[in-house]
């Protein structure tokens, strides 16, 4: 009986050996950059003109020290009244934005309260028609549908976020304005 365990415990012992010098690896997958959207952190601030009257303001700030999104609220002053008609989300890794009226209400009908729109590179003839920035990102402005684009660019120091239709002309500005030191 003692040679019978003597003779388990080697052959355990040799089964275990091979697999002594292996080594279990986990390598986590690194986060997909789709676009950088980086430019878009921050307080910006909407003017009449460069040390001009107050229009608007828009933080863009994650939810969290290691938020998943940019979000915010575009915040509009008119006749000295402040206004908060929408809401405004980009992905970190600049894969969809989303894009709500404050109120939860749709922005356009087919919206049902806000949206995922997701990233939708310009066409080259779009893009050519576009002032040269720094950075821009762009997005389908309808799901399914790249005939227009919600579109965000800046330099650092100016963010501007509009719509361009298909022939490259600028749409509606949603925010247009400079940065303001909040961040």
């Amino acid at each position: 009986m003692t040679n019978r365990k003597i003779f388990a415990g080697l052959m355990t012992a040799a089964a275990l050996l091979p697999m002594a010098g292996c080594k279990i690896v986990w390598d986590p997958r690194e986060p997909t950059l789709v676009q950088d959207v980086e430019f878009l952190r921050g307080c910006w601030v909407a003017k009449t003109a460069p040390g001009g009257e107050i229009t608007g303001f828009l933080r863009l700030l994650p939810e969290g020290a290691d938020g998943l999104s940019y979000q915010g609220y575009v915040q509009v002053i008119s006749g000295g009244e402040q206004s908060t008609p929408l809401y405004l989300s980009f992905a970190r890794d600049g894969s969809s934005m989303t894009m709500r009226s404050a109120s939860r209400r749709p922005v356009e009908p087919d919206d049902r309260g806000g949206m995922a729109r997701p990233y939708a590179p310009l066409p080259e003839a779009v893009a050519a028609k576009l002032r040269e920035v720094a950075h821009r990102v762009s997005y389908a402005e309808r799901s399914g549908k790249k005939t227009s684009w919600l579109t965000a660019e800046g330099d650092g120091e100016t963010l501007a976020i509009y719509a361009v239709g298909n022939n490259g002309e600028s749409g509606a500005d949603l925010f247009r304005g400079e940065r303001d030191g909040c961040d």
